[in-house]
């Protein structure tokens, strides 16, 4: 039997072509998967009991109000003597910054959960 070009595009297709597309197909599927695992593992970070902590160290009743820019989080107090700025540098912030009545603190991870968590603290008072 000789090779004709029919021949030689089907070799090509199958040896060639065939194993890339079934290695993209591949490569997508794990890509999808570790992101599936990611989002689950986000949701799961904290329970409720750790955004109050966070609470706590601004001392619930303090707290006049709160703004998010990327990953840092001010919140506006009524008085900042009231601040434990070591626990919340326990709890995971990254830099803690007392200006007027106002402490910034930058979270490397979970930054827009824990506003939220102090958000929704403001408006159950």
């Amino acid at each position: 039997m000789f090779l004709t070009a029919d021949y030689v595009w089907w070799i090509l297709g199958g040896c060639v072509v065939g194993p890339i597309f079934i290695l993209i197909i591949v490569a997508t599927i794990i890509a999808l998967k570790k992101r599936i695992k990611l989002a689950s593992k986000k949701i799961n970070a904290f329970d409720e009991s750790a955004y109050q902590a966070y609470i706590d160290a601004f001392g619930c009743d303090n707290i006049i109000g709160v703004s998010m820019e990327m990953s840092r989080i001010t919140v506006t107090l009524n008085d900042v003597e009231k601040v434990d700025a070591q626990k919340l540098k326990d709890l995971g912030a990254s830099g803690v910054l007392l200006v007027g009545n106002q402490v910034k603190c930058s979270f490397k991870e979970d930054t827009e959960s824990i506003y939220n968590s102090i958000k929704g603290s403001m408006k159950n008072e």
